[in-house]
């Protein structure tokens, strides 16, 4: 199992440690990773087997963003989501409105602050992927070292290329421990599905 950074942005996507595509290059990637999608569809026991017994951070889940995303993984699978924020109470009150409406108590609240590692390390503890729906980009390694530290993979959504170089500090790290981190997933429409897929095929249904 290798380490994996997928950046997804116009040019070029870099898929760590391996160097950087070219646009053609990537074009022909996305293509084949569209395909991959169409013909190698998951099973719906197949999503919820590889979902079992996790619990997902979601790091400004409050916000706009994170929104959106809580119903849908409510929906979609069965985890357990904590969202996380500098608000505490804020965290709280979401965390409150999403149990009313979906079975299970599966929304918990945490304060976390990306700017405090400490903070963060104690919102990762015992959890399995670490989903960034804030605009936290200046502190994106504080998050990638908290995520690794409790052997957790990673999503963002955020594009500011300021955080490439801070990821890219740990690439050897996330190589070593196995480690799937997927940036600016939000950036193409369609395109995260097709990574997040793909991804998915190569470490969570093999663990």
């Amino acid at each position: 199992m290798h380490g994996l950074i997928v950046t997804v942005a116009l040019v070029p996507v870099a898929i760590m440690p391996e160097a950087f595509l070219p646009l053609g290059t990537w074009m022909h990637e996305v293509r084949a990773l569209t395909q991959l999608v169409a013909s190698t569809p998951l099973k719906e026991e197949q999503v919820f087997t590889a979902m079992s017994n996790k619990t997902f951070l979601l790091l400004g889940g409050y916000g706009y963003t994170g929104a959106c995303l809580v119903p849908l993984l409510l929906q979609e699978t069965n985890i357990r989501i904590r969202v996380a924020g500098r608000n505490l109470e804020k965290a709280k009150a979401a965390a409150k409105h999403w149990n009313r409406l979906f079975p299970g108590d599966r929304v918990e609240a945490v304060r976390a602050d990306a700017a405090d590692p400490e903070s963060l390390r104690q919102a990762c503890s015992g959890i399995h992927f670490v989903l960034v729906a804030s605009c936290t980009a200046r502190f994106a390694r504080n998050i990638a070292v908290a995520a690794l530290e409790s052997g957790a993979d990673y999503l963002d959504v955020m594009f500011p290329q300021s955080k490439l170089p801070l990821l890219r500090s740990l690439a050897d790290r996330m190589t070593e421990e196995g480690r799937c981190f997927i940036t600016e997933a939000g950036f193409h429409p369609g395109l995260a599905a097709a990574l997040v897929h793909y991804a998915n095929q190569h470490f969570l249904l093999r663990r």
